[in-house]
Formats: structure tokens, C-alpha cells, sequence
């Protein structure tokens, strides 16, 4: 069943795209900045680029390339056998996209609740969660830009066989030793999409620590989207343009571009209309899972070389956030790990708790985006949670965390940090005055 709510907000979302003044750089913008390396770039110059950077610096061996990330998780489940009879635990607080994978393995998700003071779950939670034999892995999530430190050894202490898997797709580092401590772990997901750390428009990647024989012969058989990279390109322009960060005209110009492309270098054109907003299944047309296009390997690999001085923005705009919450006396707003451990955070966006949430949002008016009070759900979908197998009251710290939080986005350059400060304490000023 479609969640009713959700699809309103998007709909809301697209009337009134984001006016945000102090945003110097629409991803519209970025995006268009793309589209000419993509479409001038051979689909496999320098296609082991991104590879070879991405294994570099997070140290893993073993990276394998998917359309999206979830893909991956599916990938790394059935290779290691788990599917009908088996339980993979996540934690609430979540994209839908997550136990979808798991759904097609043919396990069975269960969910794990979280504490505000962290976003994450407890290790006694954790602990009582993957008690059940039928168990068989648990993923663990970054948040928000948050680089968790995650407990590996006592979690394999209380269950040593079981498939530990970090779902890192909403944060990323260069620090070599955050992937020190992370090398621990069975696999380590990655997400490129529009809306992540590092942006490559789609796609996404599973690191192993090593690469194993067995992994490199089931993903050699996986189908490539290098011939469907065209069509790939314009659902996820479609996408972009009906739920993304972006300036509207813009966004539209580059779509029609893209389909401009389309209609010249294909026998098929694409409809602009039909499907505008995807179902959860509508990656499967390219099969389930597909590798990302070499000219996305490409892409990444040019992003991450300058990942660099985009953390070290990110990073402090997170300090100026903290002080300048210090001195407002208002850092119970965020979640006290962050404040606390805010070595380890590279903001994707700054999460910010409010008791009156419906409240703020309507003063704020049409400048507020959908997808940045999110989430406003244990699992964020356009479809019901009862779907993904999450039953309401099933994770209460998840659905009253959710009642109460807002996010704010973060700069990517050193040109846009005054804006963004600016714009950070007007928002501020307006939750106070709620």
C-alpha cells in the first residue's frame, strides 16, 4: 500500500523546489557539471580509476561496483547463502531500500531501535537482537555523516559466526584510520546516489577487506548497465528531478538534455512522463543486481581525488555548528554522541531534534524541503513500513525520534561556508522562537 503522507510531501516538495538563499550551489548545477564528462568520457577510459582510488584509501581489497547500493547488499547476502528461513537484522531509522534488499534474498528483515543520544542502537540491543540463531548477519549504519565506532568485538564475542555488514552509504572519510577500525567488519556499503557524501548521480559499492576467490567469480557474473547506461541515466535524472535537492529550471534543463542525448544516440527514446515517480522495483528492469556503468567507475574516481578539501569543509562547518549551539545553550538539539565524538563526524546534513517539528516546519514555510526532516519514519518509503515487515510500535525510540527531527544541509566548498553559517543560525533563531 502507498504511503499516502509521504507521496503529499514529495508532491509539496515539487511545487515549491528549494529557495534556500544561502545555497550558492544548487545540485542542479553540480549535476549539469557532470553531464559532460559522462557523455564525452569512452565508457571505459580509465574505468579501474575509481577502483583503484576507493581501494586506496579505505584500504578494502575488494570492491565491487553496483547500479546502487542496495544491490550490493544483495549481493554479498546470496553469496554468503543467506536467504529463505534465514533473519537479517537492521536497525530502524532507515531508507526502505535496505530491507528490500534483504526481501529479495528471500530472509526476513528484523528491526533493531535506536537512542536519540546517538541515532544508532545500544549494544545491549544489538546484543538481545542476533540472539536468535536464525541470525544469520546484522548491518549496522553511519548516519547523518557520522562515522560510528562501532563495537565489532564484543558484537563478535556474543556471536561469532554471524555476517557483520556496515551500511556507510550516508557517511564517508578519508581518514585512514576510521577504515582501520572498519576493516573489522564483513563488508562495508557505499552509496553514490544525488543525495550522498559523494555524489556520482547513482550507484554504489560493497568493500570486503579481502578479496576472495568466491566473490570475484559470483560478480563477474553479474550483468553490466554499460549498454543501458543512457536509460539508466534518465530514470535517475527523472528521479533526481522529482524528489532532489535542486533549483527546479535548472534540474529540468538538464534532464532535457539528457533526453536530447537519448533521442539522437538510440533507436529508443524514453517517455518523460511515465513512471515519473519509480516504484522500489524499478531498478529491476536492468536486473537484479546490475554493475554501475564504467563511465560511473570513472566518475568516482575523479570525485574522490577531490573528497579531501570537501571533508575538511564539511568538518568545519560542523565545529562552527557545535559552538555556535554551545553558545545559544541549545546542544541538547543534537544528538550528544556528535557533540561528544565530533572527530569522527563529516556532516552529510546537521540532524537537529525538535519538540515542536510540525510546528517549525509550517513557520518555515515553503523554503523547507520534504527530505530534510527525514526521517520522519523508522523506514522512509513511499510505500507502508508494514511492507518491509516493521510493525508500528515495533522500535518506539525509532518513531518518536522521528516525530521530532529536522536536518540542515551542509556546504561542499570553501565559497559557500559563509552562506551556510549565516542560513545555519537563522534556522536556529526560528526553532527558539517555535
Amino acid at each position: 500500500m502507498v504511503n499516502k503522507s509521504y507521496l503529499y510531501s514529495i508532491l509539496r516538495h515539487v511545487k515549491n523546489p528549494n529557495r534556500w538563499s544561502f545555497c550558492k550551489k544548487p545540485s542542479g548545477i553540480a549535476l549539469a557539471q557532470l553531464l559532460p564528462e559522462f557523455f564525452l568520457r569512452k565508457s571505459a577510459e580509465k574505468s579501474d580509476n575509481g577502483n583503484l582510488v576507493l581501494s586506496s584509501a579505505t584500504g578494502f581489497k575488494g570492491v565491487y561496483f553496483f547500479s546502487t547500493a542496495r544491490m550490493g547488499l544483495f549481493w554479498l547476502l546470496k553469496n554468503r547463502g543467506i536467504g529463505v528461513g534465514d533473519k537479517v537484522v537492521l536497525q530502524a531509522f532507515n531508507c526502505a531500500v535496505v530491507p528490500d534488499a534483504v526481501i529479495k534474498t528471500g530472509a526476513t528483515p528484523v528491526f533493531v531501535d535506536i537512542q536519540s543520544a546517538s541515532l544508532a542502537p545500544s549494544l545491549e540491543l544489538i546484543k538481545e537482537s542476533i540472539s536468535d540463531l536464525n541470525v544469520k548477519a546484522l548491518v549496522v549504519q553511519n548516519s547523518f555523516g557520522f562515522l560510528n565506532n562501532h563495537d565489532v568485538t564484543a558484537i563478535r564475542k556474543h556471536r561469532p559466526d554471524i555476517l557483520l555488514i556496515l551500511d556507510s552509504s550516508l557517511s564517508f572519510t578519508l581518514d585512514s584510520g576510521i577504515w582501520e577500525e572498519y576493516r573489522e567488519f564483513d563488508g562495508v556499503m557505499l552509496s553514490f546516489d544525488i543525495s550522498k557524501p559523494v555524489s556520482i548521480i547513482s550507484g554504489g559499492a560493497m568493500l570486503v577487506p579481502e578479496e576472495l576467490k568466491s566473490d570475484r567469480d559470483s560478480y563477474f557474473s553479474v550483468p553490466s548497465l554499460n549498454k543501458l547506461v543512457e536509460k539508466y541515466l534518465m530514470n535517475r535524472l527523472r528521479v533526481i528531478y522529482i524528489l532532489g535537492d535542486h533549483d527546479g529550471i535548472l534540474s529540468l534543463v538538464t534532464y532535457l538534455l539528457a533526453g536530447v542525448r537519448k533521442v539522437f544516440f538510440s533507436s529508443k527514446s524514453i517517455g518523460f512522463v511515465e513512471g515519473a515517480i519509480p516504484p522500489l522495483e524499478w531498478s529491476s528492469q536492468y536486473s537484479y543486481p546490475s554493475k554501475m556503468p564504467d563511465r560511473f567507475v570513472s566518475m568516482l574516481g575523479n570525485k574522490l581525488s577531490m573528497w579531501k578539501e570537501e571533508e575538511a569543509v564539511k568538518r568545519s562547518f560542523a565545529k562552527f555548528v557545535i559552538k555556535l549551539l554551545r553558545s545559544r545553550g541549545s546542544l541538547d538539539l543534537l544528538p550528544m554522541k556528535y557533540v561528544e565524538n565530533s572527530d569522527r563526524w563529516v556532516p552529510l546534513r546537521i540532524p537537529l531534534l525538535v519538540d515542536k517539528k510540525r510546528l517549525f516546519i509550517t513557520t518555515w514555510g515553503n523554503d523547507y524541503q520534504h527530505d530534510q526532516w527525514w526521517f520522519s519514519e523508522p523506514i522512509i518509503s513511499c510505500y507502508e513500513m508494514e511492507e518491509f515487515g516493521y510493525k508500528t510500535s515495533d522500535c518506539r525510540g525509532a518513531e518518536n525520534i522521528g516525530k521530532k527531527i529536522v536536518n540542515f544541509p551542509v556546504p561542499c566548498s570553501h565559497r559557500d561556508l559563509g552562506g551556510y553559517k549565516l542560513g545555519f543560525e537563522r534556522f536556529i533563531d526560528r526553532i527558539k522562537n517555535v
